[in-house]
């Protein structure tokens, strides 16, 4: 009951700023804090490492493709060169042979929403005697796993069901 409790209370402190932790823009704005890019959109230097990790990633992710096109046209938009190393993959984008990748892990892949449920099992196995999923012997409800999606849930987002799209800003 006391983890039930924590997971709870723990998802209803996070839920005004869920609609946020949960949007494509949160994740943006992540993405450029790890790449040391400012995220107002005045305009953008990046260099060396960085613009490497920056390639790299977008190839594989549609958010690393659209940061490379938002720091390409913001530097335009402000008369500044293109940063050297995202020249030719800016190039590639206007022309459409760099086809924007799709998103791995699907559509409703959220990396935010997953840091969180791993934040919290991770509590819950470090202060709580539980197992981490349900067995033969467990009964419903007493396992992290349990416990995490049905906070999820009272605070109207639940896990593992990809119909579920509900609207979280609440």
């Amino acid at each position: 009951d006391q983890a039930k409790k924590w997971a709870s209370e723990y998802i209803a402190d996070l839920k005004p700023r869920l609609g946020d932790l949960f949007s494509t823009n949160y994740e943006m704005n992540f993405l450029k804090v790890l790449l040391g890019l400012p995220i107002e959109n005045h305009s953008f230097k990046i260099e060396g490492l960085q613009a490497i990790r920056l390639l790299v990633f977008a190839d594989k992710d549609p958010l690393g493709y659209d940061l490379i096109k938002e720091i390409a046209e913001v530097n335009k938009s402000a008369n500044l060169p293109v940063p050297a190393l995202l020249v030719d993959a800016y190039s590639k984008i206007e022309a459409g042979t760099w086809k924007r990748p799709k998103r791995p892990g699907g559509k409703k892949k959220n990396g935010a929403r997953d840091l969180i449920f791993l934040y919290m099992a991770d509590h819950l196995l470090r202060h709580f005697k539980l197992s981490l999923g349900r067995n033969e012997g467990s009964v419903e409800g007493t396992n992290v796993c349990d416990i995490v999606a049905g906070a999820f849930k009272e605070a109207g987002y639940t896990i593992g069901d990809p119909n579920n799209n509900p609207d979280i800003t609440g």
